[in-house]
């Protein structure tokens, strides 16, 4: 099941980010009535890439603090059986997790390397680093 729940956190966490509070607004409202249908289409999609591309210049400009926010999307898209995109979310999730110590951050990464735990089976790309990396991170803050 589609988690728009953290869609929607993530709409209203964009506002924090650059962008326009109505534009916050407009994609909760897109995924209320998609939740009300029961479907996800192009549209829901298409604002996860958009918030995904405006949280990698976020970093850019502020220096990190979305790797939870990322590792939500990821879960999101995953669930939409796009696994390499989620994969590659998860990535920078990490990139922007290390260093941070919190328990959120450890369930998630654990979260992370469940997941890719079934990727390594399918062989999906870049799963097997993912999965090392997130092992080595847990490690690290042991």
């Amino acid at each position: 099941m589609l988690r728009r729940r953290d869609f929607l956190d993530a709409a209203f966490a964009s506002a924090a980010v650059g962008l326009p509070l109505g534009y916050a607004h407009g994609v909760a409202a897109i995924l209320r009535a998609a939740e009300r249908g029961g479907g996800v289409g192009t549209e829901e999609v298409a604002t996860v890439r958009q918030l995904t591309e405006t949280f990698h210049g976020a970093d850019d400009r502020l220096g990190g603090g979305h790797g939870l926010t990322l590792a939500n999307l990821g879960k999101s898209v995953a669930t939409q059986h796009r696994h390499e995109e989620a994969v590659a979310l998860w990535s920078r999730s990490l990139d922007f997790m290390d260093g941070v110590t919190s328990d959120r951050n450890r369930r998630a990464i654990r979260s992370i390397r469940s997941a890719t735990a079934g990727y390594r089976r399918h062989r999906i790309p870049g799963a097997e680093a993912l999965h090392r990396r997130a092992a080595d991170l847990l490690r690290a803050r042991a």
